[in-house]
């Protein structure tokens, strides 16, 4: 009953009028589903929806060691929003949690569990790999597939393709001197370099680090000029890297860390707050511990390919993320990489949610689970042996949501008679007519409302924002425009600016 959306419920209600006579079971402890709409209001006024109905409690979990059924009883009553009950295992005297000391290489601890259980006897189906998001499976996979074991689930091939891993395989074959419009095009926004659409498309067709500087040696733009250079000199740092013997990490740090490529995505990911997959510092974070397998940076591509392409394996060690296992279970579980930015994941907005997620992953096992955590583990690990500061009772009564804003019943209205840019300072409408020629040079003949209409070129010419994270916020904005035209933006209100100085 915890996972139906707000239209289930209304539809049950609806069936079951006028006496509302209802069955149902649930566990409120088990809503993870908020981004659908499930909410465990739904459990905990089930009297104030169904006003007859009856309560019998199953307290008794049947699966679970003792001491894990002990350690998620206390972790979630640091849950202020739940129903009051009494968890106990069936198997008073069992033990099987498992806490590992934190590590800097969190997949080697996962793989030696791993390997630890099916060398006392487990067969690889009997194992599962759990994580918050599924990109974080990709290492443990090659790690398991290296190491001669079987696997089910985890990635494909396609994990090359995600907007982090392209870019860092882009700037890797510019750096071993594999040049192509294609890569160069994907270097040159990510991290964004502000710069006019026509300078954008010279630099894409230069074939050497040369050919960019002479183009900059021509641009009348000084910013442009200023920024094709430091692009050639990006480059040429990765291919310094690359010549002096840098294994595949090393150019992963680079790009990631001194070139920006980490900053970026982190600023294009603060636009999606409340998502429930994989972030792109996700992916960066399992480019990394990727790059630490296979430290050949020439065959590093190909070996990953390869790697995420193979077929899985029927009766192999199961890899999959929390969401996708409720109601199932395994008699060893490994929670991998349970660490601060992924429970609570980063860009969550419900904390308790995010708990709840927590208990469902730890609860998947019948013999066993390894809690595995990088350097900066997560601080739901703390709460499995701490008591929450305060006993304070249960909220029985549900009419908000954590995490989530409040509304207004009121809304500023647009007036129907204006137009779009009428009525600006002269400053926003000098930006306003800039944008607007902008906009047409990146439709490319197709229609111009495909890259922003009106109403969202007026809102950025009046915020006149200086960075991507400033421009994400305005409305009209999401992730994917901000990627493909953000840096084109900036440059536009850029030139604005210092005309108008």
């Amino acid at each position: 009953f915890q996972d139906l959306t707000p239209a289930h419920l209304l539809l049950v209600r609806l069936l079951a009028g006028p006496d509302g006579a209802v069955f149902g079971v649930g566990d409120d402890d088990q809503t993870i589903y908020g981004y659908n709409g499930a909410d465990p209001a739904w459990l905990i006024d089930f009297r104030q929806l169904f006003p007859l109905a009856g309560e019998h409690p199953l307290e008794v979990n049947y699966r679970c060691p003792a001491d894990v059924v002990e350690s998620v009883d206390r972790l979630l009553r640091h849950n202020v929003r739940r129903v009051p009950k009494a968890i106990r295992s069936a198997h008073p005297d069992s033990t099987g949690l498992h806490v590992a000391v934190p590590s800097r290489d969190p997949v080697d601890g996962t793989v030696a569990v791993v390997r630890g259980a099916i060398a006392n006897g487990r067969g690889p189906s009997d194992v599962a790999v759990l994580t918050r998001v599924n990109s974080l499976l990709a290492p443990v996979q090659a790690a398991l597939v290296g190491h001669g074991i079987p696997v089910t689930g985890g990635v494909g091939a396609e994990f090359v393709e995600r907007t982090a891993v392209r870019s860092v395989l882009a700037w890797m074959r510019l750096g071993m001197g594999l040049w192509s419009g294609g890569d160069l095009q994907e270097a040159l926004r990510r991290p964004s370099r502000p710069m006019h659409p026509n300078v954008s498309t010279w630099v894409t067709e230069q074939h050497d680090v040369d050919g960019l500087l002479r183009l900059a040696n021509r641009l009348n733009n000084d910013r442009d000029a200023q920024r094709v250079r430091e692009f050639a000199l990006d480059i040429e740092r990765v291919r310094d890297q690359v010549a002096t013997g840098g294994t595949t990490a090393d150019i992963v740090s680079l790009v990631r860390d001194s070139i920006g490529l980490g900053g970026a995505v982190q600023t294009l990911d603060q636009s999606r707050h409340g998502m429930n997959r994989a972030a792109q510092s996700d992916d960066l974070t399992a480019l990394e511990q990727l790059a630490r397998l296979h430290p050949d940076v020439a065959g590093f591509e190909r070996w990953l390919r390869d790697t995420l392409g193979r077929p899985w394996s029927p009766g192999g060690v199961v890899l999959a993320t929390v969401h996708r296992v409720k109601g199932q279970e395994w008699p060893v579980v490994v929670v991998h990489q349970a660490d601060a930015d992924q429970y609570p994941h980063r860009l969550a907005t419900d904390e308790e949610e995010e708990r709840r997620l927590f208990h469902v992953a730890v609860t998947r096992c019948s013999d066993s689970v390894t809690v595995i955590s990088g350097t900066a583990p997560s601080p739901f690990i703390a709460e499995l042996s701490t008591e929450p500061p305060e006993r304070r009772a249960p909220i029985v009564s549900s009419t908000s949501r954590p995490g989530r804003p409040a509304t207004t019943s009121t809304a500023m209205k647009a007036d129907p008679k204006k137009k779009a840019g009428e009525g600006l300072s002269p400053r926003a409408a000098e930006a306003f007519s800039r944008l607007k020629v902008m906009r047409k040079e990146l439709a490319k003949g197709k229609p111009a409302y495909t890259v922003f209409d009106d109403a969202t070129l007026e809102r950025i010419a009046l915020a006149q924002p200086s960075t991507l994270a400033e421009l994400g916020s305005l409305r009209g904005i999401g992730s994917a425009k901000l990627e493909q035209y953000g840096a084109a933006v900036l440059a536009v209100i850029e030139d604005v600016l210092a005309t108008d100085a």
